[in-house]
């Protein structure tokens, strides 16, 4: 069976228990974990299948976990100073970047069963990055071509299953391309430098390797990309904090604001799944009650199919600090949060069936 119809199947079953489409508006349930021995557990991807994929901090620094959906957690390790999975697909399949020496930063892919390929795209050793990858395999992210540090040259590139790597720019007269997201037909979007490196603008690169640009107000950075072509990510206002958008394939941009926020950014960057829905995290003001309470708050957020908001925040007493970083198309969003201990632990936050 092939992995196109099984999303068929799986959009199918979604749809006839009615989870898919604005699961925000529907209770939700909590799973916590942590890799065991670990001084914070960061989950960065979750797939269809509820397998979670990200870091933790042990002994040796940070390395790579998988979580399967019973539960069962595999840590592993590609770089003797750092491994962080960025991302994991239906099949298991996990992007993610490693070091070995510091300052250096570079690409890999782990198979299910654990079988590590290395990325250098444009034989890159100072810096690549990979953020999405598909069912089938295809890779997207971006590198420095000069092992330069942030403020040097970004490209990005795409990675097809076959081993083949495909490097671009957004725009031919901008040095900084850099891709976050790929849906699950190879589009890739992402942000760019323009007017000489003094403005960010978003883009949508779809699989044939054609690009389209757009800007809006202070700047725009889109973070995620569904199979629509839909995608989300944040904004700069005229005024006040950073807020979210979505922009449909058509060019149509919606903002939207999170209740309450305060400081210069959405806390993580907004993640969107099949149906529209989008998730992330923003920061509020508190009053402490107590000395030990903290002064402001971080709450996850889930902007249904409909465009109403949802603020959450894992249940516990002295929790106050909630941040989802990704979504599946089941509306099951993954993240880390942390109370008074200053422990950062995974969560799931799973919406009823019914």
């Amino acid at each position: 069976m092939s992995f196109a119809f099984k999303r068929i199947c799986l959009v199918l079953t979604l749809c006839l228990n009615g989870a898919l489409f604005c699961s925000a508006q529907k209770p939700a349930t909590y799973v916590t974990f942590e890799v065991p021995q670990s001084t914070g557990t960061f989950p960065t991807s979750i797939n269809n299948q509820l397998s979670v994929a990200g870091y933790y901090n042990g002994g040796n620094g940070s390395e790579g976990f998988v979580r399967d959906i019973s539960g069962n957690i595999e840590t592993f390790k590609v770089g003797t100073l750092l491994t962080q999975a960025s991302a994991i697909n239906d099949r298991g399949e996990i992007a993610g970047i490693y070091q070995n020496v510091s300052g250096e930063q570079g690409g890999f892919i782990r198979s299910p069963k654990g079988v590590i390929t290395t990325l250098t795209p444009g034989g890159a050793t100072g810096l690549t990055t990979p953020t999405g990858i598909t069912d089938d395999g295809l890779v997207t992210g971006f590198y420095a071509p000069n092992n330069g540090g942030i403020l040097e040259p970004f490209l990005g590139f795409v990675r097809y299953p076959d081993g083949g790597i495909v490097t671009f720019n957004a725009t031919t007269d901008t040095t900084y391309t850099t891709p976050y997201g790929v849906n699950l037909q190879g589009a890739t979007t992402g942000a760019y430098f323009y007017d000489g490196n003094t403005q960010v603008g978003g883009f949508v690169r779809d699989p044939d390797g054609n690009t389209i640009t757009f800007q809006y107000q202070q700047g725009i950075v889109p973070t995620s990309i569904n199979a629509s072509g839909t995608t989300a990510g944040w904004y700069g206002p005229t005024s006040g904090p950073v807020q979210g958008f979505v922009r449909s394939a058509e060019g149509k941009i919606t903002p939207f604001e999170l209740p309450g926020q305060i400081g210069d950014s959405v806390d993580t960057s907004p993640s969107i799944n099949w149906a529209g829905e989008v998730t992330g995290s923003y920061t509020v003001a508190n009053v402490p009650n107590q000395p030990s309470e903290p002064s402001e708050i971080t709450y996850g957020f889930l902007r249904s199919c409909d465009g109403k908001i949802v603020s959450f925040k894992v249940p516990g007493t002295g929790v106050f600090y909630t941040a989802p970083s990704d979504i599946n198309d089941f509306g099951v969003v993954t993240g880390t949060y942390f109370g008074q201990s200053g422990f950062k632990t995974g969560f799931l936050r799973i919406p009823s069936l019914k």
